[in-house]
């Protein structure tokens, strides 16, 4: 069985190709950035913290195809183009401060956002981490806001563990179906 970040990649795999145009709404170390760079012609790579930037560039060097944004996702819009994925990778940067984690209003404001964005048949996946306050928040929020969402313009999949102790993560997979 596939852990909550594999089946994230895998889901984004099976949607994109080398025409795409994806997003990585919280960059982070770069890992999903540069997930990401090896499938499409174009990532945008968002993040808050210079040193998630930084990290990420590090990464990625190699790749030429994509720009860094250093703002909140809740500005995803600003690229001003459609895309066919998006992964929110929750929480806060590894070997960083615990303190400085996405917080419910921007991620919402990203995610409802983001998901406008799509492209038909293009998907934006969320990986929540609901074993602190703030992932708790977010993931509540999400769960407020997500089966809300119009049935008939996507598909909305929640996919967890349900026998795992300490809140393991919960990845959120929203696909646009029509437009």
């Amino acid at each position: 069985m596939e852990k909550i970040l594999s089946m994230a990649h895998t889901i984004l795999k099976n949607h994109l190709n080398n025409n795409s145009i994806a997003i990585d709404a919280t960059c982070g170390k770069g890992n999903d950035t540069l997930f990401l760079a090896k499938i499409c012609k174009k990532v945008y790579a968002f993040d808050i913290q210079i040193d998630a930037i930084n990290m990420t560039k590090e990464r990625c060097k190699e790749y030429q195809n994509i720009e860094y944004l250093l703002k909140s996702h809740e500005y995803i819009s600003d690229i001003g183009e459609k895309v066919d994925g998006i992964i929110f990778n929750l929480g806060y940067l590894p070997t960083k401060s615990h303190t400085l984690t996405t917080l419910l209003p921007s991620t919402i404001a990203g995610v409802t956002k983001g998901i406008k964005m799509l492209n038909k048949g293009g998907v934006c996946v969320v990986v929540a981490y609901p074993g602190c306050p703030s992932g708790r928040e977010e993931n509540e929020g999400l769960m407020e806001l997500l089966p809300g969402i119009d049935q008939h313009e996507f598909e909305v999949v929640k996919y967890e563990f349900i026998n795992q102790v300490n809140d393991p993560p919960i990845l959120y997979i929203i696909e646009r179906i029509s437009l």
